[in-house]
């Protein structure tokens, strides 16, 4: 069974992110995906004035229900904490981003609407 949850300490954010093979950033918060007992993923993100900024999306298998499974989990976080917008700020295609419901902005970066998002996945443009 699919679980995203909540990282709760930076020694297994550090893990997870070695295992993972992604950066670790102690500055960031994260939530991780799991598969049973079996981690797949990690999402490490900040909160800021502007919204959630996603800083790195990470998976084991770069299948496309586990990156959506993984980021909508992290978005929902974002969105509960009042933020109303998210960016991809990290390297993604141009298709990917669009894909998990992001647009560029008038600044090329990527972004997404959050309530819009909630209210219909497939209509957040």
């Amino acid at each position: 069974m699919l679980e995203v949850k909540p990282i709760q300490s930076k020694d297994d954010q550090r893990d997870f992110c070695e295992r993972v093979g992604a950066r670790y950033d102690a500055d960031l918060l994260a939530y991780s995906l799991f598969d049973g007992d079996r981690l797949v993923g990690v999402c490490q993100f900040k909160l800021t004035p502007e919204g959630g900024s996603i800083k790195s999306l990470d998976l084991t298998d770069e299948k496309f229900d586990l990156i959506y499974m993984l980021c909508a989990g992290t978005l929902n976080f974002i969105e509960l904490c009042g933020a109303l917008y998210a960016y991809l700020d990290l390297d993604i295609t141009p298709t990917k981003a669009k894909l998990l419901g992001f647009l560029p902005d008038e600044r090329g970066r990527y972004k997404i609407d959050l309530k819009k998002f909630f209210s219909n996945p497939c209509k957040c443009k």
